[in-house]
């Protein structure tokens, strides 16, 4: 920004009308001379000369928040106790007036964009306390620096009695004002590049013909300006509009209202789009003209294909306006279905209770069903997913059915399409279909309809697919949907399906073994709740985190999780309730509370089936139920869990609920069958994408063979388990086939010194140069290390490592590795 020096300001006036007179002075834009240089310069032109009593400060940013603080160092008064704001006052102009007394005084405030509200308040005190007395207050503001002023500062600048000096846009001295300047009168109006500068706010753009019209000013007027504020700061430079912030509150009400009623009505005068005039309107306490409401909802129609977040905005504003009309409460309710369903189904709650339409009831039956799901009203069990299916066909916007309503056959849904309705319904029935268990075959082929439905529908519908998928073993067809879902979701600010998302994301990425990010994405999708205030409307997230820090080995803070979750009654939430029930079976069963992890199984079974679940892969209790019950010496109810769980995957023929069946019963199974059940269940896991129960089936059979004293082929089974629980991030798992290996003389060779090191920082993210750098060590030598690390841990390359749980931090490795040298 260019900057005239100081010695070319012309502007005070030099007369001797003026040189008794109290006057504020604000230096605008000057980058190179002292404070104590502006302060004397401007005292020489007010007429003080050398014998002005002249006292500067330079103002914090920290002096902001403290009252009074500039004004104690202005006045050199000692600090204590904060001054109530009248005797604050009080004795800043007593101190003055007696220092008026002997001189004239000057003060001087530098960086006064910083200053003190009550500073700021005893500076306007005094410049009318002292009216007629030989005082001047300058204040100094950098370059640029007036966009973060406070509004009380703003509004002191806008005060008639203030001169605004610009050091940027001066005549050099003795060369006469500016074209079309007085000499010797001040400028006592508000500065034209502040002016323009919030007119380009409001209106969010910098078109001149626009700020002209709103600011009153000419066009070559306005240009020149809209320049000038850029040079100030008050606008980008880059020609874009400022925030209004602090630029528009520094009016009072009264005139903010006016000026947005009148920016909005030059925007839409203009034709601009109606989403810019439609911000300026949800600012203003009345809709007040015809126009008004139509420009909102063309607006919320503009907005809700991708910012629907801004089309609620839009809806919200015009349902204050006129509660009583059902087209915009409808499409208020709608729009907020994948935002906050809780209130979309109190807006659908109200629309029955006020009308008996039936153009309107039946408008709203697919978004009332839907927020029925979202909110838990109507629970995911398969007879009250039927019920949603007949009052579908129906049309009826009732009520949800109880529990136990009569089921509908599988494979029945009563619409085909890709319509709202028709997407709902596939929807429903499949997942009414998975979890009662019956036709893997009828539940994927609607999921993957759902999947591909043209325009995408809500989230509700397109996560439900992907959790069929996911219970149907095509987890990795799922995921890439649940990525669009969590990216789409973000994009358009629709915070529930966004959780949604991620947290059916972080159960299935749990499934297929991948603890880590699944860890990640569930702690993610924990946080976006307590951000939004959920932490007690859903749990699905807290619990996959639970399951996640189970798999990672860490008992303790997976336990810490569940605690705080307090013990509210989720009976009606079948997937958070029972997921829920297991995890707190996990946890108890890693602090060995067997027989309290085997009821908290044994109930959650008993739930399921009381709400006709029966797919043999969600939760799975029936196979931990198995390992438990033959840890406590009881193989009779433990071979009836495994034939439960036989039965379960023979009604859904799958190869994960098959492999998952196969390891129950080898461990119930006798001697002569054991391995051999054992070892199929392997070789059918290693198929499908369930990465961590093939792990365990390799540590079951391994485990089996050390029994046996096969060493040989237990080391083999062992070594399987291990490495794909140390890909996985599966350090429970990796830690029991470490022992396990021990026992069978398969000790993994232990790393050197130079290898830990190595390892830790690779798995940290540092790349074989910075290792190389730190360590001392040549990039060969790293390289050397690092393939005789994944030989030894038995993993393919740096993702392993970062699962590794038992890598040293790098700072002991450095440390041990130094003095070695």
């Amino acid at each position: 920004m260019s900057s005239t020096p100081l010695e070319h300001m012309y502007l005070l006036p030099r007369s001797t009308a003026h040189q008794a007179a109290t006057r504020t002075v604000l230096v605008l834009g000057n980058g190179h001379d002292s404070l104590h240089k502006i302060a004397r310069r401007v005292g020489d032109m007010c007429g003080h000369g050398q014998q002005a009593d002249v006292r500067s400060v330079v103002c914090h940013r920290e002096d902001t928040g403290i009252e009074h603080a500039v004004l104690r160092r202005l006045l050199d008064t000692p600090g204590g106790e904060p001054l109530p704001p009248h005797k604050a006052r009080h004795a800043a102009l007593e101190h003055i007036t007696g220092l008026l007394t002997r001189s004239p005084v000057l003060l001087a405030i530098g960086d006064a964009q910083w200053c003190d509200q009550g500073t700021l308040r005893c500076i306007d005190h005094l410049s009318r306390g002292t009216a007629g007395l030989p005082l001047t207050i300058v204040l100094n503001v950098a370059p640029g620096a007036l966009t973060t002023a406070t509004a009380p500062f703003l509004e002191l600048m806008t005060r008639k009695d203030w001169t605004v000096v610009d050091a940027t846009a001066l005549a050099p001295d003795g060369t006469g004002p500016a074209d079309g300047a007085v000499p010797g009168a001040p400028h006592p109006h508000e500065p034209d590049p502040l002016r323009v500068a919030r007119a380009s706010a409001l209106l969010n753009s910098t078109d001149e013909e626009l700020v002209a019209a709103l600011t009153g000013l000419p066009t070559g007027v306005t240009r020149r300006a809209l320049h000038e504020s850029r040079d100030l700061g008050l606008l980008p430079e880059d020609g874009a509009p400022p925030s209004p912030g602090s630029l528009l509150d520094a009016l009072p009400a009264a005139e903010r209202e006016r000026m947005r009623t009148q920016a909005a009505e030059i925007l839409n005068d203009a034709a601009r789009p109606a989403r810019q005039v439609a911000d300026l309107l949800l600012g203003l306490s009345a809709l007040d003209r015809p126009w008004m409401a139509a420009v909102l909802k063309e607006a919320a129609t503009e907005a809700r294909p991708d910012h629907p977040a801004s089309s609620v905005s839009y809806l919200n504003r015009l349902h204050e306006a006129d509660p009583d009309d059902a087209t915009t409460r409808t499409e208020l309710a709608t729009a907020l279905l994948d935002i906050d369903p809780a209130a979309a189904r109190a807006h659908f709650d109200g629309l029955l209770s006020r009308t008996d339409d039936p153009d309107v009831r039946a408008r709203i039956t697919v978004p009332l069903w839907l927020s029925a799901l979202m909110t838990h009203r109507t629970p995911e069990t398969p007879a009250a997913l039927g019920g949603v299916l007949r009052a579908l066909r129906d049309g009826a916007p009732d009520q949800a059915p109880p529990h136990r309503a009569r089921p509908e056959p599988a494979g029945t849904s009563p619409l085909s399409g890709d319509g709202p309705r028709e997407c709902l319904v596939r929807a429903v029935d499949a997942l009414r279909t998975a979890l009662a268990g019956t036709d893997p075959d009828a539940a994927t082929a609607d999921a993957h309809h759902v999947l591909r439905a043209e325009p995408p529908h809500t989230a509700w519908e397109r996560v439900s697919a992907a959790k069929v998928l996911g219970l149907a073993d095509e987890t990795e067809t799922a995921l890439p949907h649940l990525d669009r879902i969590v990216a789409d979701s973000e994009r358009r600010q629709e915070t529930w399906a966004e959780y949604h998302a991620r947290s059916t994301q972080a159960l299935l990425l749990l499934e297929t073994g991948r603890v880590c990010e699944a860890y990640r994405t569930a702690l993610a999708a924990t946080r976006l709740a307590e951000r939004h205030g959920w932490g007690q409307r859903t749990r699905l997230a807290p619990v996959t985190l639970t399951l996640a820090l189970l798999a990672r080995g860490e008992p303790g803070r997976a336990e810490g999780v569940l605690r705080r979750l307090g013990a509210r009654k989720l009976d009606d939430t079948i997937w958070d309730h029972h997921l829920y029930l297991m995890a707190r079976a996990l946890v108890a069963r890693a602090h060995g509370r067997v027989e309290q992890a085997l009821d908290l199984l044994e109930r959650c079974g008993a739930s399921l089936d009381s709400a006709g679940v029966r797919n043999p892969v969600f939760t799975k209790w029936w196979l931990y139920s198995t390992g438990l019950l033959m840890e406590l010496g009881r193989p009779r109810a433990a071979r009836e869990r495994a034939e439960l769980g036989r039965h379960l995957a023979e009604q859904w023929p799958r190869a994960d609920s098959s492999g998952l069946s196969l390891l129950a019963l080898g461990m119930t199974a006798g001697p002569a069958d054991r391995v051999e059940l054992l070892a199929e269940s392997v070789r059918v896991l290693a198929g499908t994408a369930h990465r961590y129960s093939y792990a365990v089936a390799e540590l079951r059979l391994g485990q089996e063979l050390l029994q046996r004293r096969d060493d040989a082929a237990a080391r083999s089974r062992l070594q399987a388990a291990r490495a794909t629980a140390v890909r996985s991030g599966m350090a429970a798992v990796a830690e029991k086939a470490r022992s396990a290996l021990a026992a069978a003389g398969g000790r993994r060779p232990a790393l050197s010194g130079a290898e830990q090191a190595v390892a830790r920082l690779a798995a940290d993210g540092a790349t074989n140069r910075a290792i190389a750098d730190t360590l001392y060590l040549s990039v060969r030598t790293v390289e050397y290390h690092l393939t005789s690390v994944y030989r030894k841990l038995g993993i393919d390359g740096r993702a392993g490592l970062a699962e590794w749980p038992s890598l040293p931090e790098p700072g002991a490795t450095a440390r041990a590795l130094s003095d070695r040298r």
